[in-house]
């Protein structure tokens, strides 16, 4: 009973922003981006909207030591997901000092 995926769909400026991040080969980018569409591809109705346009979505990736978190940005209906902006989320210091 798995319901239908959408199709994952990647804008012009989302593939441009993408690739401001360096090489496109690097394994750990292209692993975070499968489950992001993975998961947008099947649920992309449980993330949270962007408050000043409610047309559009959001979904943050967690941070690894070699590569930061992302915040993506998306539109959805019940074919598709339409990625429409990424971008790094710096690493906030520590209160411990840092």
């Amino acid at each position: 009973m798995d319901k239908n995926l959408r199709e994952v769909i990647e804008t012009k400026e989302f593939s441009e922003q993408l690739k401001s991040f360096g090489n496109p080969g690097i394994k750990r980018l292209d692993d975070v981006l499968f489950g992001v569409n993975w998961a947008l591809s099947k649920n992309a109705e449980t993330f949270p909207k962007v408050m000043n346009d409610p047309d559009i979505s959001i979904i943050k990736t967690q941070s690894a030591k070699d590569l930061p978190s992302f915040r993506i940005y998306f539109k959805f209906d019940d074919n598709a997901v339409h990625l429409l902006w990424i971008e790094a989320i710096e690493r906030e210091q520590t209160s411990e000092g840092n």
